[in-house]
């Protein structure tokens, strides 16, 4: 009886997991004062089983104890942006949010890894089908509503409340925005990729095309550099991959000339456009904010009361200067010791991985590479790295892959 709901429970939440990449934003059902945009069903309900899913899956004392820290640090800092501005309710209830939202990633890691049996096909299937079911649902919102402002219209006669940003001929998805589908998109590429190889079908590749092809649609200059970047991973196979980067980019050109011309123009006035010239004055500010509280900074998740008030955004566009301004120097510091020890384990780990992937012995690194183009590139534009959307699914992946990899030495 306990293996059966423990499994059940497991499908469960792999279910809602499902459903809240697939689905994205469309879920914003729920009203709340403290909120502009409504509050996301999905993620709530994900929450939720994830919490239950701990008396079937419970953390290790060693993670227990992790976490246990993490949340004591991450109060501590919501304290500390109260004691500098006051009583701020969305503050603390987006620091319980990032709290659940670490729960949720330990929790999902070890039901899917329970579930799957360790077995990467399985998985990357799984998280494949979730996308390529947003990729549809995105098409569809591409196609029917061109202008992204009356796709915002559109959702409140059906009680969604988003506030987005006015696009046009631009792929938004149902994540409903263009340069964060664009990292998510990559990472749905690298998977379809891994599953092409491995599995020899041909669909894969297919799916690769269409996560390419989309992604050009987002015109997302930061977005596009990214995917690009990542055909520079040195292996044989990425080589055809730029040829086939560079051809969907000229049948865009073909295609779409107006909203290449678009492109371009905003490419080539990089530092003169609208948009690129707000990113430079949020960090200019981002910077300011930091001199004057350089050690703990102005308290976690108490920074859109600066931003709003400065330029109407609820952050900065860069996630590694928004966590900086928000933490301070000692914890940021703090966090690249951290990171700098996983970089160490990476190597052994790699080895490893080659040793038992003689079809994909590349990807470990290919994935690693990724999560550097998104962490040191793509994230200074977008906050992409505080995103539930891209940080739940990425650190599933690189839990799995690093579990995966390290089997020889861990009792599973």
């Amino acid at each position: 009886m306990y293996n059966t709901i423990k499994r059940s429970l497991g499908y469960i939440s792999m279910g809602g997991l499902f459903i809240f990449l697939a689905f994205g934003n469309l879920f914003r059902l729920v009203e709340s004062s403290q909120f502009s945009d409504h509050l996301l069903l999905s993620e709530g309900i994900l929450y939720l089983l994830s919490f239950l899913c701990l008396i079937f899956y419970p953390f290790t004392s060693r993670v227990a104890f992790v976490v246990l820290l993490l949340t004591f640090l991450i109060a501590v800092s919501c304290v500390y942006g109260m004691y500098i501005q006051g009583m701020d309710i969305p503050a603390c209830l987006y620091a319980m949010r990032l709290i659940c939202l670490l729960v949720a990633c330990l929790v999902l890691h070890e039901v899917s890894w329970f579930l799957f049996q360790g077995d990467l096909v399985r998985f990357f299937s799984f998280l494949s089908k979730a996308y390529l079911l947003a990729l549809i649902l995105g098409f569809g919102l591409y196609i029917f509503f061109p202008l992204s402002k009356h796709l915002w219209i559109a959702l409140q006669d059906y009680h969604i409340s988003f506030q987005g940003d006015p696009h046009q001929g631009r792929f938004v998805s149902i994540y409903f925005d263009p340069n964060y589908y664009a990292c998510i998109a990559a990472l749905a590429f690298l998977l379809v990729s891994y599953l092409r190889v491995v599995t020899e079908k041909r669909r894969y590749s297919f799916y690769a095309y269409l996560f390419l092809f989309s992604t050009l649609l987002t015109w997302s200059r930061s977005g596009i550099a990214a995917f690009f970047l990542l055909f520079f991973y040195p292996h044989k196979g990425n080589r055809n991959k730029v040829f086939l980067f560079l051809f969907c980019f000229s049948l865009l050109a073909i295609g779409y000339q107006e909203e290449m011309g678009i492109f371009l123009g905003r490419l080539w006035n990089i530092f003169e456009e609208e948009s690129a010239a707000c990113r430079i004055r949020t960090w200019d500010f981002g910077l300011s904010l930091w001199r004057e509280h350089p050690l703990f900074g102005i308290g976690i998740n108490f920074l859109p009361l600066y931003t709003r008030e400065e330029f109407g955004l609820g952050s900065l566009d860069s996630s590694m200067l928004s966590f900086l301004v928000q933490v301070g120097g000692l914890p940021f510091l703090g966090c690249l010791t951290y990171c700098a020890t996983k970089i160490f384990s990476f190597f052994r780990l790699r080895r490893l991985w080659k040793e038992k992937e003689p079809k994909a012995p590349y990807f470990y690194g290919w994935f690693f590479y990724y999560a550097l183009v998104i962490v040191l590139f793509a994230s200074q534009f977008n906050n992409i790295l505080f995103y539930p959307f891209w940080v739940l699914p990425f650190f599933l992946v690189a839990a799995f892959l690093s579990r995966r990899a390290a089997l020889p030495l861990l009792a599973v």
